[in-house]
Order: C-alpha cells, then sequence, then structure tokens
C-alpha cells in the first residue's frame, strides 16, 4: 500500500490478506496461501530518494523456535504445493519485497506466509529504524499496527459478546452507550458501526488540544451524522472508538484488558498489546518524528520520534487505548491469530475462541446487497481500501489495511 507524503509524515503500511487455497502473489506463486501477514516499518519522507542502490535484505534468526524464519527451514511434507517444493515455491517473495525496498516504498518488513496450519516462511528485510540512525529489521520486530486495531482487537472483542450474548448485531450501540443516541444517532445499529455504514464521520469532531477518553467520548456523542445510518460506506475511526468503548461498558473492563483476557492469552499472543512496557522499546519500531520547532524538516532529528507510543493522535490522547488504533504486535502472533480465523475460530492449542459460524459470518459480505463496498464485521473484503490486495487475490478473501 502506498502512502500519501507530507512534510511531518513517516510512510508505513501493515497489511494482511487471508485466503483458502488461493493463489497470492502478482508473480503466482503457486497455491501457498493460509495465512499472509506483511508488516512493514515506517519510513520518513525526508528519506525518500528517487534512486537508491538495492540493499540487501536482511533475514534474522528467531528466538522462538516454534517459527520458521525461511523457506528452507519449513518441515517437509507441507501439502498443497501444486507439486512445487515449498523452497522453490516461495524464492520469489524476496525480490517482490526487496524491489519495494530499493524503490523507497518502504525501509523494511516482516514477511510471514503460513499454510496447512503451520508457518513456512518468515523473514525480514531491510531496516526497521532510520530515526535517530538505522536500525536492522528482525523478525521478532514490534509494530504499531495502527487500524489493525480494528480487527485483532475492537471487532473480536464486540464478536465475543455477541457471542455470549451480551450484544445484537442489530441493536441499536445506543441500548449499550446511552449517551451516544443523540442528534440522529439512535438507531444506529453494533453492525452499520462494525462494516463502516453508520454515518458517523471518518474521525471525531474534537478540538487538537482536547486530551482523554472521556474529552473524545464527549465529542462523539455530541456530533450529528454525516450520513443517514445504512446509506452509504464511509470508513470511521469514530465508530470503533465507539465499538471500544461499548466493549468497556458490557465487558466490565476495559478494551485492552478484555483483549487480553479473551484473546491474546487463549492464542498465546505474549507480544500483542495496547500500552506496550518500557522493556519492548528497543524492538519496536519507530513511526513519526513529531514536536518538531518551526522551520525544522522531518528528519532532521530535532524533533521527538515516537517509539512504543501510539502514532495516531486521538489514540495517543485517549491514552494509548482506542477501538481504531493503539496496538502493537509481531508478525508471528497476528499470523497465529490469523490461523484461528482461517481454522474456524480454534487455536493453535486446540482451544475454541469462536464458533465456525461465527468467523463464517464475520468474513463474508455483510453490507447491504446494493452496496459496491463488501465488508465483513470488521473486515474488508473489497472496497477501496483493499487495492493492496492485487490482481491475484479473488474477491473472497478478506483483510486489512493500517497506516503509520
Amino acid at each position: 500500500m502506498r502512502n500519501k507524503q507530507s512534510a511531518h509524515r513517516v510512510k508505513s503500511s501493515n497489511a494482511f490478506f487471508l485466503g483458502r487455497g488461493h493463489r497470492v502473489t502478482r508473480r503466482k506463486l503457486s497455491g501457498l496461501l493460509a495465512c499472509m501477514a506483511l508488516l512493514c516499518a515506517p519510513l520518513h519522507s525526508a528519506q525518500l530518494k528517487p534512486k537508491l542502490p538495492q540493499p540487501r535484505a536482511e533475514n534474522q534468526a528467531s528466538q522462538k523456535p516454534a517459527l520458521k524464519s525461511s523457506a528452507r527451514q519449513a518441515k517437509p511434507g507441507l501439502s498443497g504445493l501444486s507439486g512445487l517444493s515449498a523452497l522453490a515455491g516461495l524464492s520469489g517473495l524476496d525480490s517482490i519485497v526487496e524491489q519495494s525496498i530499493a524503490k523507497d516504498e518502504l525501509p523494511g518488513a516482516v514477511l510471514v506466509v503460513g499454510h496447512g496450519g503451520r508457518v513456512i516462511f518468515r523473514k525480514a528485510y531491510g531496516a526497521r529504524a532510520v530515526l535517530p540512525q538505522r536500525e536492522t529489521m528482525t523478525v521478532d520486530t514490534i509494530f504499531d499496527m495502527a487500524s489493525l486495531t480494528k480487527v485483532l482487537a475492537t471487532a473480536p472483542s464486540v464478536l465475543l459478546l455477541v457471542e455470549q450474548g451480551k450484544v445484537r448485531l442489530n441493536d441499536p450501540v445506543a441500548r449499550y452507550v446511552p449517551e451516544f443516541g443523540t442528534h440522529g444517532k439512535e438507531q444506529v445499529t453494533v453492525r452499520q458501526v462494525l462494516t463502516h455504514m453508520s454515518g458517523l464521520r471518518p474521525v471525531p469532531a474534537v478540538a487538537a488540544e482536547a486530551k482523554g477518553t472521556e474529552a473524545v467520548l464527549k465529542a462523539i456523542y455530541d456530533d450529528t451524522l454525516v450520513a443517514a445510518p445504512g446509506a452509504r460506506f464511509a470508513y470511521s475511526d469514530t465508530g470503533y472508538i465507539m465499538l471500544g468503548e461499548l466493549v468497556h461498558r458490557v465487558s466490565g473492563l476495559a478494551l485492552n484488558e478484555f483483549a487480553e483476557k479473551n484473546l491474546y492469552a487463549a492464542l498465546g499472543m505474549r507480544e500483542t498489546r495496547f500500552l506496550p512496557p518500557a522493556k519492548w522499546k528497543p524492538r519496536i519500531a519507530p513511526t513519526e518524528e513529531i514536536d518538531l520547532p518551526a522551520g525544522a524538516k522531518a528528519g532532521s532529528g530535532k524533533g521527538r520520534v515516537l517509539r512504543g507510543e501510539v502514532h495516531d493522535p486521538r489514540a495517543r490522547a485517549m491514552g494509548g487505548v482506542a477501538g481504531h488504533a493503539g496496538l502493537f504486535s509481531t508478525a508471528a502472533d497476528v499470523a497465529k491469530f490469523c490461523s484461528m480465523i482461517l481454522d474456524g475460530g480454534r487455536a493453535a492449542s486446540g482451544k475454541r475462541i469462536f464458533t465456525a459460524e461465527m468467523i463464517e459470518k464475520s468474513t463474508t459480505p455483510q453490507t447491504p446487497p446494493w452496496s459496491p463496498t463488501l465488508r465483513g464485521l470488521g473486515w474488508d473484503i473489497d472496497s477501496v481500501y483493499s487495492s493492496n490486495r492485487g490482481d491475484v487475490f479473488p474477491v473472497g478473501t478478506f483483510g486489512h489495511t493500517g497506516f503509520t
């Protein structure tokens, strides 16, 4: 995914798309995909130059022996490779990522491919940081997940509450958060918010100086809709902030606590959380240089580099825990989550997280049949935001993107 540049902006994308037995790249690397997660480090716009020598990708050995760091280490006997060995089938992936690094589309990435319930390819490329000094990317780099928070934390937390009978998809959000039910928002449903059909504005109309969760929520309560509920698709951080508050109201736990207790602990996602501890900081990919003095250019080193602090300004104003952004994770942990989704809601340990019926419902179109945009319950299936799915992923695959 290519992102627009701005004077003080870094450039990065986090993305993953999932499918069942489909071909997975523009190079037609046959039949490998069960789960692919591509997590990219931020690239400072000041570092963009049109022609750089192609850097050599770095392949770091994992400190977690259960996950293999390259196709050469994959276990034999993988099924469904259409006669190709794992090495032959994955060899083209290096050039795709390396070409993007050479073009300064990103400074580094971690790529994970899973098949048949196991990771068969995991590799780090390039650099995880360019400011204040260059650092080599490693497979255990921790990333600001940005909007992947929506599908790794918020939407699944809401769906767990649905399965527990505590929330209903077609209920108004105001049933669970009464303060929300004003200024025409009374009939906005949980389903409409999950599918971005709520009519809520893309980002909250909150003053730049506003601080604290309550200030952001009050701005949403006091706001009006920008479209009638259910009338059209409009991607909305505002809606997912409200879903985070819904989880809090219904469960009695803050979103980060609920997700840790009910998702990450059960899945063994030990390096996924909001508000990462200080000891994680050396492995976290920095995002943006902020608080630059007047006249200073991005990349000058005169500002403050965000590292371990959420990049999104509204999530940052809310203290780092929000329904639309704030989660940090590794490619290995994302792969565990993806594997659970593809296995119909069952973790690798055998523990069931979701029913198969809920996974099917959440990953198939839940937008109105007349809508040209196809969204699941959180998941992107076919929309203007899924262009980085490429030409080979067919409709029926699903995923999400995030921007830092």
